[in-house]
């Protein structure tokens, strides 16, 4: 049975790596100290040097064409739907998905330079995470791909002890 069992393991933890190879990248987790998500980033992203106040965490590829932001904070001087009228105004005509639930919302859409951008927003409580993720629309094949792990993978609200108003 014990046989077995280590063969299971053994089998699932192959699968999963050659998931991973069959991509062709390698991707690392980020988790926030201070508000407490989670997200996930191909490991060819550097990171920028953290905010001294520790809200989140900006990672870029080496030509600079891709930048992927994380943060969280407090909703003190906005408001959920504030930040979602913010968004829509921000982007204006560029905006070609929008979704909107009552804790969350993505927004995205390519701009008038040719960058593509998607923008996920959570709130709970008095505080919101968000993520965002830029790159050239004309290598979107490649970096769609980016955006459908990362937007599947990102947890806006670990369970713990954070930096939190409720």
């Amino acid at each position: 049975m014990k046989g077995c069992l280590c063969l299971f393991w053994i089998a699932l933890l192959f699968c999963q790596w050659r998931i991973v190879a069959g991509q062709g990248e390698v991707w690392k987790v980020y988790i926030n100290p201070r508000f407490g998500f989670r997200v996930e980033y191909p490991a060819s992203l550097k990171a920028d040097r953290p905010p001294d106040n520790g809200d989140g965490q900006a990672f870029h590829s080496a030509d600079g064409k891709v930048r992927l932001v994380a943060s969280g904070g407090f909703l003190v001087a906005f408001t959920f739907e504030g930040l979602w009228q913010q968004d829509l105004e921000r982007y204006g005509n560029s905006v070609t998905y929008q979704k909107k639930g009552e804790t969350s919302y993505v927004v995205s859409g390519v701009l008038p330079n040719g960058v593509e951008f998607y923008r996920h927003l959570a709130v709970q409580g008095q505080n919101f995470a968000d993520f965002e993720i830029t790159y050239p629309h004309s290598e979107h094949a490649k970096y769609d791909r980016w955006v459908e792990r990362i937007a599947r993978s990102y947890v806006p609200f670990l369970q713990g002890d954070f930096d939190r108003v409720h």
